[in-house]
């Protein structure tokens, strides 16, 4: 039933909770990339841009801050919700 719904949609608007733990930026990210941009392209512009040894340990300190701010969003309870 609900699967009917959201396709008949013409926008969803799904709350995920209080803003906590870097969802904040998360979600800003993700409003960022358009449809077509990849995680791939992001990832190769990032060490693209990455010249010297220490841009490039900052270029792997910052990726994997953003591997955490998803997983901390990934595991919010909302996706663990079974609809009927």
């Amino acid at each position: 039933m609900m699967g009917k719904i959201f396709a008949g949609a013409e926008r969803v608007v799904s709350w995920l909770g209080l803003a906590d733990d870097g969802s904040d930026q998360a979600m800003e990210m993700l409003r960022s990339l358009d449809s077509k941009t990849s995680w791939d392209a992001l990832l190769t512009e990032l060490y693209r841009k990455t010249g010297s040894q220490r841009q490039l340990v900052e270029a792997d300190r910052r990726l994997a801050e953003v591997k955490t701010i998803f997983r901390t969003l990934d595991d919010r309870s909302y996706w663990r919700r079974v609809w009927i």
